[in-house]
């Protein structure tokens, strides 16, 4: 069973967040206010990291960039999709919000699995193209979507993250609010200010 804490666990609707690598399910915790009225539930990733921290897959970083566990990245969805499954009977609308890898996994769980969330809020996050694939691209018709990224981002590129997605998505009818800073692997009060706003229009 996957850690969490979690508040208001009484409101109708609910929002789960999705930590990236290296970090645990405190991480994004301090973004819970940005949505006032809602469940709030932080996951945590059951993979543990020798030097501290947990994921949800494996990444090998190699003189050549970043490369995925893909098979443990199928495997995190399923286990997210599971928890989902459970809390989407107890609520009217479930959201996600993801950064880094928590954003990959949000991206694949809107794209397989629509009926089970309302929209996902995907913070600085990696084109993968298992995920994003053209048949996917149907299913999502009117779902709510907030992307951003940061233009200096070392981790992952603006190029192979938010800009390659934002143009994935225009191939959609999904209703995409996108995003870009010139800030690193984070998330930045504007970012912050940028999601409530968003999040309250589509609410």
């Amino acid at each position: 069973m996957l850690q969490k804490i979690s508040a208001n666990e009484k409101a109708d609707d609910c929002v789960i967040l999705l930590h990236g690598y290296g970090a645990n399910m405190h991480d994004l915790w301090g973004m819970k206010g940005i949505f006032p009225g809602k469940c709030v539930i932080s996951l945590q990733a059951p993979l543990m990291l020798e030097w501290g921290g947990n994921s949800w897959f494996d990444i090998d970083f190699t003189p050549f960039g970043a490369e995925y566990d893909v098979l443990g990245l199928e495997k995190a969805v399923l286990v997210v999709k599971k928890f989902l499954e459970g809390v989407s009977k107890k609520y009217k609308k479930v959201w996600l919000c993801g950064f880094s890898q928590g954003a990959i996994i949000s991206h694949a769980i809107l794209l397989r699995y629509p009926q089970l969330i309302e929209g996902a809020a995907c913070l600085s996050g990696r084109f993968v193209e298992s995920i994003f694939t053209k048949k996917e691209r149907r299913l999502i018709q009117k779902k709510h979507l907030f992307v951003s990224h940061g233009t200096v981002d070392q981790v992952i590129s603006y190029e192979k993250g938010g800009k390659a997605i934002n143009s994935y998505y225009q191939g959609t009818d999904a209703m995409v609010s996108f995003h870009k800073y010139r800030m690193g692997h984070e998330i930045i009060p504007e970012c912050q200010v940028d999601l409530k706003e968003w999040f309250n229009r589509v609410n």
